[in-house]
This record gives C-alpha cells, structure tokens and sequence, in this order.
C-alpha cells in the first residue's frame, strides 16, 4: 500500500481507539485545498490513492464520519470531483460541503463550533492549526513508537524545515500553511 495511505489508516485507528473509541463518536473532517496545482488531475497515483482512502473509510468507518467540508477550493475542483463522485455513495456525497471565498467561514459555523476553529481559517480558537489537543496527542503517540522502535520520521517535502536538512523526531514541528515553513500536516 503507498505510505500516504498507510498513513491514512494510523490516523483513523489512532482516532477511533485512542481519542474516539465510542461507536458513537463521529468526525467533521475540514480540507484546505488552498495552494494545490491543477497538475493533481494528471498524476494517477493521487487519484488512485484518493479512491483508497474513500474505500478505506467507507468499509471500515462508513458511520463514524459526520461532515466533510472542503475549504479554499480552486475553480478547477469540479473536474477533480467529477472523478471522485462515482466511488462515493447518496450517504457520502450528502456529508461533503464545499465553500469557497466569503462563504468558507460562514459555512464551516454550520458544523463547527466558532472556538474549535483555528484563528488562520477565522475562528476564535485560541490554539493555532496543528495545536489542538487531539493533534498533539497523536504527534506524542507517533513520536513514542518511533523513538521505542529507534526508528526516524519518514516525512515528504511539505513538512521539511527551511535550513534542517533531516526531519527527524527531535525536529519534526507541524507547520499549517500560513505560517513559516508552509505546508500542510495532512
């Protein structure tokens, strides 16, 4: 399986046993599309994996997500979710809202409590993106497995530090896109 999907996977098992083990717990999941090249429709393997990791969710946790909100989404988004339509249920699609421009804040207070959103996207949350607890809960269990397994962090050029030529435990900072570094913890 690709490493992004594997990914994937350790994030929603790190969810649903660690933070949210209840059956009756469920998720808002919030994608910024800010900065993303038109070239994602050409490359296969994205698509390929973005079709995995909507059967992966739909197989294994198809009532455990609440909403999806799709944020800062560029004009060619429509073709890409044309591709993505197809594999995805009446059930799924009825949970992806898109939001573009004045209507993103707006629209993300229709499912999201204004201080669970993060000051960058225009909320009142007193923590910045990648400093909720939850975030940060995972960021430590990671961590601790990495460093029992005297293993290094396996990151892709998004998450690299500006003048750190390795990413590795004792380095690794998550760094939301409008801050420095750029980038995006997803």
């Amino acid at each position: 399986a690709p490493l992004v999907l594997l990914r994937r996977r350790y994030q929603q098992e790190f969810l649903w046993t660690k933070l949210q083990p209840s059956q009756e717990d469920r998720v808002t999941l919030v994608i910024d599309m800010n900065g993303l090249s038109s070239s994602i429709l050409y490359q296969w393997d994205v698509i390929s994996i973005v079709k995995a990791c909507i059967n992966l969710t739909s197989t294994h946790y198809p009532q455990r997500s609440h909403k999806m909100i799709v944020i800062n989404v560029p004009k060619w988004f429509n073709a890409l979710f044309a591709m993505v339509r197809p594999l995805l249920n009446e059930a799924q699609r009825a949970k992806i809202n898109i939001f573009r421009g004045d209507a993103i804040l707006p629209g993300m207070r229709n499912f999201i409590d204004d201080d669970n959103i993060p000051r960058e996207l225009g909320g009142t949350s007193p923590l910045s993106m990648g400093q909720m607890p939850d975030e940060k809960a995972l960021h430590q269990f990671v961590m601790r497995g990495l460093a029992s397994a005297d293993k290094e962090l396996l990151v892709d050029s998004r998450l690299q530090i500006p003048g750190v030529a390795s990413v590795t435990r004792e380095s690794y900072m998550y760094f939301p896109r409008t801050g420095a570094g750029g980038g995006s913890g997803n």
